[in-house]
């Protein structure tokens, strides 16, 4: 048996077919899981702290086997885990926006204040476009089990949901506010 510390902190164990037999082990027979295989990593362990002072005690190992003839190499080092990506909030906070299309400013005043008393608490964001052929507002709501929807029959002034509306917004319009114009329309601000 040969013990060998990288510079990367990890550290290879040269183990003969003779060190493997006599923990009852080959190559074959490695097992993470194993009672065999667990011994001998323990023993391992302790002899790797004696000889180079490299302890990993407290640090979740990771053993890598090589076979090497009719024994094997093992590499022992820390297992490094990179951390979870975390989604951005935004994304999962605001739903796609719901698109309303006016003629003129009165009926869109009119149509912000209705929509301001009524989801207040539930929209987050408003933006309004001047569109050629009148204004486009778009709110995004909040996800929440109690979500309004809006049908062709209830609301002549539905233009549609999802990020293709805010795109032909984009496209075609001009913005005049982009994140609170509900609020600005309202005269709540």
């Amino acid at each position: 048996m040969r013990i060998e510390p990288e510079k990367t902190g990890n550290v290879l164990v040269f183990l003969t077919g003779e060190d493997l037999f006599q923990y009852g082990l080959s190559y074959r027979l490695l097992d993470a899981k194993g009672i065999a295989t667990r011994r001998m990593a323990a023993e391992l362990l302790s002899r790797i702290h004696e000889q180079t002072g490299i302890d990993f005690t407290n640090t979740r190992i990771l053993i890598e086997a090589y076979p090497n003839g009719e024994g094997c190499i093992l590499r022992i080092g820390p297992a490094v885990h990179k951390p979870k990506r975390k989604k951005k909030l935004y994304r999962e906070t605001f739903r796609n926006p719901v698109a309303f299309d006016f003629r003129d400013k009165e009926t869109l005043i009119e149509a912000a204040k209705l929509f301001y008393n009524r989801f207040a608490g539930e929209i987050r964001r408003s933006a309004l476009y001047r569109m050629p052929d009148g204004f486009r507002l778009l709110l995004y709501f909040v996800f929440s089990n109690h979500q309004p929807t809006f049908l062709k029959s209830e609301c002549v002034y539905y233009g549609g949901q999802g990020i293709l509306q805010e795109a032909y917004a984009i496209e075609y319009g001009k913005p005049i506010a982009f994140s609170n114009a509900l609020e600005l329309l309202s005269g709540v601000l």
